[in-house]
């Protein structure tokens, strides 16, 4: 195998951060975030973030596609920005309220879990419910994932 080869499978070995355009969200509709596209990914974190301070008793779930990725809405309010919640990836685990600092995996997920695998043309989707948020709160959600193929990414 040659150099140029070589490099090419380190970096298509790496794992990859995206990080969607922090936007405020209203209440009673499920939004699409972020999408698989080109190729299959193996999704190993999905942290929910509070760009800013978020007042609203906001409450939401996430879903890659109609797949849930925890068990029942949370309470994203965020008394101080940079505060997390940290998807379990898994439907039948609950996640665990913001925070500053959250082990990953979920400390209720199940750790011998590697991650969700995701197809090209998938969505990434959060439903917002309870509150809407208010015009100067930011949420944004930061996915954490491995390419299956060369080309794959999510925006």
């Amino acid at each position: 195998m040659g150099l140029k080869q070589e490099i090419e499978d380190l970096r298509n070995r790496q794992i990859f951060i995206v990080k969607s355009t922090p936007a405020t969200y209203a209440q009673g509709a499920t939004q699409p975030i972020l999408t698989v596209r080109q190729g299959p990914v193996l999704i190993q974190a999905i942290v929910e973030y509070a760009d800013t301070i978020i007042a609203a008793a906001t409450e939401t779930q996430v879903l890659v596609g109609a797949l849930g990725m925890d068990f029942a809405a949370v309470v994203i309010a965020a008394a101080a920005a940079g505060m997390s919640t940290v998807s379990p990836l898994d439907v039948d685990i609950a996640k665990v309220a913001p925070t500053l600092n959250s082990p990953l995996p979920s400390i209720l997920g199940r750790p011998a879990s590697l991650g969700v695998v995701a197809g090209p043309g998938q969505i990434i989707n959060v439903t917002f419910t309870v509150a809407d948020m208010g015009a100067a709160e930011l949420y944004s959600l930061l996915v954490m994932y491995r390419k299956l193929t060369p080309l794959a990414y999510i925006d």
